[in-house]
C-alpha cells in the first residue's frame, strides 16, 4: 500500500490508532485548533481513508463508526521502509545527524534500547532453559 497521508489524514489515522471506533462527529469534535474542519469534510476525508484500505465502518443505524483497518505499527514499518530502505539504523542515524532529538528525547531512546536488550537477554534466558 503507497503510503502518503497528508496532515489531516494523519491527525485522524492518529485518533482512530489512539482511541478506537469513532463516528465522524466524535473525530470532528476531536480534532483540535481553530481551523477544525467541518462535519463533512471529516465524512470526506474518512471515505477517502476507506477507499485505500486504512480505515473501515460498520453502521448503527444511520451512524457509521469508523475503526483503523491498518496498524500504526505497520504504517510506520512502511515508511521506514520506504525512506530508510527499512534501516533503524539509518532512521537514527539520520535524527541524530540532523540534530531532531532534543535531549529528553535521546534520553527516552537510550532507555527505550536499555529496556529491550534486557528483554532479549531475558527471552534468550527462558530459551536455553527449555
Amino acid at each position: 500500500m503507497p503510503l502518503r497521508l497528508t496532515g489531516q489524514q494523519l491527525a485522524i489515522m492518529r485518533l482512530l490508532w489512539d482511541r478506537g471506533e469513532m463516528t465522524v462527529a466524535d473525530v470532528q469534535e476531536s480534532l483540535r485548533g481553530s481551523d477544525r474542519p467541518a462535519y463533512s469534510t471529516v465524512a470526506t476525508v474518512l471515505g477517502r481513508l476507506e477507499k485505500r484500505g486504512l480505515v473501515r465502518h460498520r453502521a448503527e443505524g444511520r451512524t457509521y463508526h469508523f475503526s483503523p483497518a491498518v496498524s500504526e505499527t505497520g504504517v510506520v514499518r512502511e515508511v521506514v521502509d520506504r525512506v530508510f530502505g527499512g534501516s533503524a539504523t539509518a532512521l537514527v542515524s539520520h535524527l541524530l545527524e540532523n540534530e531532531e532529538l532534543v535531549q529528553g528525547e535521546l534520553e527516552e531512546i537510550k532507555q527505550l534500547i536499555r529496556e529491550h536488550e534486557r528483554s532479549s537477554q531475558s527471552d534468550r534466558s527462558s530459551e536455553a532453559e527449555s
